[in-house]
């Protein structure tokens, strides 16, 4: 008996079969999902069907009398695991098979035959595949191999790459349908955040924003889509500065609408979040958090003519295009930061962490250094999962490999995984840099990291969920 459990949300009880597999119905029921089998193909395998440890499953007695599973006392370990105990109704189109059958992530006992084993894993809420064999052996069934349902999803994120990689993986999830429904919980560098004409400006937020809300400029990859700039020119006639940093007139508007609820007290989450519902980012289940609430700003120790001195970030990164040698990079501020509500959570309650191929050192790397959240990934038991920000030993994009130079870590994909070393299940790296990326402790896959376009984006995240799932049930 091979079956694919899996929810079937917002369905009305008495709709039409959905089908999972050939001869596998799932129709909605009152209180669940009701799983209706052809027996004539109980002994089909598909191909892709996988053997596991029998020893794994639970052992449930079939009462041949009332054609119903003995529901067995839980495990030990299944007590004290996060022991799945959801039920499938089992009906066969010819009355074979009836009743309720306990599926169990544990041990069980044995009394009576026939016999059946079955054992589920679960993300989060719902099931992941269920295992259910009546001849001794184990095997696994699922929609499509290598695939999770709707899930719990977290990701620390800079500007660009980031933000580029979980549009593509919102895209991803959008054109699988079992998850469709699966959350995305952002966390985002705000190192970056400056203050300029007054406003507070946080560029990696914005960007996210953009991106995720159909309004950025694709060819420079931050800042608006069909934008103009009269205003700061206005501001430079009257020799307004720094004129460095370019801001759009549209961009104002969010810089101006921060500022004004920061300067009544707003915290800059509940601001952030102002603005996510501004661009539809709740209704594509997309929740954007900044990495605290307290202001952290980044800034560089330079050394050139004028001596050694500090200068923020975004001039280093911006008006200096990273051509200062940095000598170390400050997060000024981060001694009295802590992680904004609900960061910490969304990584502890998360079913997978991704770090998508945003700067290792100013982005990712500010983030990791927000108190609490670099023991909430080492104590996670997500897989977390991260892409490489180069190929060939060079950035995709960015100054990546000045900001490595300025830490003393070599520009290769096993050294930026380092920085990751105490936590990092999942590593994908271009496939030219397999072959010299060796971990102690990561699982490492190489492909194509380029997101030329979004489709091309769309699979590199698909690849990350499908390392995830590989690393979840291994």
């Amino acid at each position: 008996m091979l079956l694919w459990a899996e929810p079937v949300p917002d369905e009305t009880p008495g709709t039409a079969p959905k089908l999972l597999e050939p001869e596998v119905f799932a129709v909605p029921a009152e209180d669940g999902l009701e799983l209706v089998v052809a027996p004539d193909e109980l002994e089909v395998v598909p191909a892709e069907l996988e053997v596991v440890p029998a020893e794994l499953a639970v052992t449930v007695p079939w009462s041949a009398a009332r054609r119903t599973p003995i529901e067995p006392a839980p495990s030990v370990a299944a007590r004290s695991a996060a022991a799945v105990q959801r039920r499938a109704r089992l009906r066969g189109l010819r009355g074979l098979l009836m009743g309720w059958l306990p599926f169990w992530w544990g041990g069980g006992s044995t009394v009576g035959a026939p016999t059946v084993h079955c054992l589920c894993l679960a993300y989060g809420t719902a099931p992941a595949y269920v295992w259910v064999s009546c001849e001794g052996l184990l095997r696994r069934v699922g929609p499509r191999a290598g695939r999770l349902p709707s899930m719990r999803i977290t990701a620390l994120a800079g500007g660009v790459g980031g933000a580029r990689f979980l549009r593509g993986l919102r895209t991803h999830l959008d054109r699988t349908p079992d998850l469709a429904d699966s959350e995305l919980t952002i966390i985002g560098n705000t190192g970056d955040d400056i203050s300029l004409f007054g406003l507070r400006v946080c560029p990696d937020l914005d960007t996210l924003l953009y991106t995720l809300g159909g309004a950025i400029h694709e060819g420079q990859g931050w800042g608006r889509a069909d934008e103009s700039h009269r205003l700061q020119g206005e501001l430079a006639a009257y020799g307004a500065v720094p004129q460095w940093f370019a801001l759009g007139d549209l961009d104002f508007g969010t810089h101006v609408v921060r500022s004004q609820w920061l300067g009544q007290g707003v915290s800059l989450s509940e601001v952030t979040a102002r603005l996510a519902q501004r661009w539809r980012l709740p209704d594509q289940g997309i929740r954007l958090l900044p990495m605290t609430d307290s202001p952290v700003e980044t800034h560089v120790v330079v050394e050139d003519e004028d001596g050694q001195r500090a200068i923020h970030f975004q001039e280093w990164w911006v008006r200096h295009q990273a051509a200062l040698p940095a000598q170390r990079f400050v997060a000024v501020g981060m001694d009295l930061a802590t992680a904004a509500p609900g960061v910490l959570d969304a990584i502890r309650q998360a079913d997978v962490v991704l770090l998508p191929p945003s700067n290792p050192v100013v982005s990712i790397g500010i983030i990791l250094g927000v108190p609490g959240v670099r023991d909430a990934l080492r104590g996670s038991a997500a897989p977390v999962v991260g892409v490489s920000p180069l190929i060939g030993g060079m950035p995709v994009r960015g100054h990546a490999d000045a900001c490595l130079a300025a830490i003393g870590v070599e520009c290769t994909p096993s050294a930026v995984a380092g920085l990751y070393e105490d936590f990092l299940d999942g590593w994908l790296v271009a496939t030219e840099d397999e072959p010299q990326v060796r971990l102690r402790r990561a699982a490492v896959r190489g492909r194509p990291l380029l997101m030329t376009d979004q489709d091309a984006a769309a699979d590199l995240a698909g690849a990350a969920l499908d390392l995830a799932l590989a690393l979840k049930v291994a």
